[in-house]
């Protein structure tokens, strides 16, 4: 470690949050105890984070890694969630503010510490290409060596598994789970969740939610959980005005905390979502859905009976109602 390393963290520090800096000092009595340390680049969304977790408890629980610490980069959106299902395998949390912060998190890590090994799961980008010239001077790396053609979940896993099995034995009969810790239940009522809006695909217009609730009602008599973000707390607020039963809509926007989803879902009779998360998390808990997808449909090639996408390279709020609600109906009639 170089004394200019250590001007440049003072100087950055205020970047970073006070659990930041204990974790840096973690860090350093994991060198002092002369750990083996695994870096692992986690620093994406959070659907990408759910497809990589479960290798951490192979990694301790392998023989060869016995006397590891596990460093784990991660992102504010999804560190609450990590820290309830992985804090039995992940030493340290490195939690920087935003992904821009990538960079110099991981490159000021590299420079001043020998890692045994940096695992980097995601590094398409030009971010993870720049960080990849430390990481090669100094350690041990493990990267993408598939070339990306799409981004179905099939893929990441062979991707994923391809990349692991470089540092520790994969079973056969591994599987990518998602355990639930909370019971976040907001209804006794059988229910719906109903994703308002995502990232790529924009946001169900007022009038899709209205058809959506509404024919779940008076068709099924399930109740409907709006989950949405806080920013989607004036969109329930319209729909309650407009559905013809209120009571049957239950806010669920901005009241649940990562770690509490799976819990959620896992109740839910069908799952409606053009977001990302919800979905990745929604197909491991192996919920019937119907996912709003553009050109590359995300495990179209899985063929699960119980998941149906439309396709669509506009809007979602140009995607008519009426089929929204017949894949609706024959989704809970066919598999309920």
């Amino acid at each position: 470690m170089r004394v200019q390393d250590i001007i440049d963290y003072m100087r950055f520090k205020r970047r970073f949050d006070l659990m930041g800096i204990f974790s840096f000092l973690k860090l350093l009595i994991c060198k002092f105890q002369k750990k083996e340390l695994i870096l692992i680049n986690a620093a994406a969304g959070l659907g990408d984070y759910l497809w990589i977790r479960n290798y951490f408890k192979l990694i301790k629980e392998s023989p060869q890694h016995k006397n590891s610490a596990i460093i784990l980069l991660a992102t504010e959106r999804w560190l609450r969630l990590s820290k309830k299902i992985d804090n039995g395998y992940v030493d340290i949390f490195m939690n920087f503010h935003n992904p821009n912060m990538a960079l110099f998190t991981e490159t000021f890590l590299l420079r001043c510490f020998k890692f045994d090994t940096y695992i980097n799961f995601f590094p398409e980008g030009n971010l993870h290409k720049e960080i990849n010239k430390y990481a090669t001077s100094n350690n041990k790396i493990t990267c993408d060596i598939v070339d990306q053609k799409g981004y179905t979940n099939e893929f990441y896993q062979k991707r994923n598994d391809l990349i692991m099995s470089q540092f520790v034995d994969i079973p056969q009969n591994f599987k990518h789970e998602l355990p639930i810790i909370d019971n976040a239940s907001e209804t006794s009522k059988d229910y719906i969740v109903l994703v308002p809006a995502g990232f790529a695909m924009g946001e169900l217009s007022d009038e899709q939610l209205k058809t959506i609730t509404d024919f779940v009602d008076e068709k099924f008599r399930y109740a409907v959980l709006l989950l949405g973000l806080k920013n989607h707390k004036p969109v329930a607020k319209r729909l309650k005005k407009i559905v013809n039963n209120p009571k049957n809509l239950i806010n669920g926007c901005g009241k649940f905390y990562e770690y509490e989803l799976p819990s959620i879902l896992e109740g839910a009779k069908l799952v409606i979502t053009p977001n990302t998360a919800t979905y990745h998390m929604a197909l491991m808990l192996d919920k019937n859905i119907i996912c709003f997808s553009k050109e590359n449909p995300m495990s179209l090639d899985f063929e699960k009976n119980n998941v149906e996408h439309i396709i669509s390279d506009k809007e979602i709020s140009d995607i008519p109602s009426q089929k929204i609600v017949d894949l609706i109906n024959k989704m809970l009639g066919e598999n309920n």
